[in-house]
């Protein structure tokens, strides 16, 4: 399926508006001979760091705590029986 001219000139402009610049780097690559750097440039912004584990921040229970009273539930009553 070929575009018209004018659909293309409404698609480079709405990616040029709306798109991430990650959309429009892969838009003048592949249709107005932009660099394949520009590319991977915007591409290496969604790579994370390695970062080492984050420690837990749940503190321990101390031991002195008295259990919490489990409440005992009602018995469900059966309707239609």
């Amino acid at each position: 399926m070929k575009l018209t001219p004018e659909a293309f000139d409404r698609a480079k402009a709405f990616i040029q508006n709306q798109a991430r610049p990650l959309e429009q780097a892969l838009f003048t690559y592949h249709f107005e001979n932009g660099s394949q750097d520009a590319v991977l440039n915007e591409l290496s912004k969604f790579q994370h760091e390695r970062r080492p584990p984050r420690r837990s921040t749940i503190k321990p229970r101390s031991r002195s705590r008295k259990p919490k009273r489990r409440r005992r539930l009602a018995p469900l009553l059966v309707l239609g029986q």
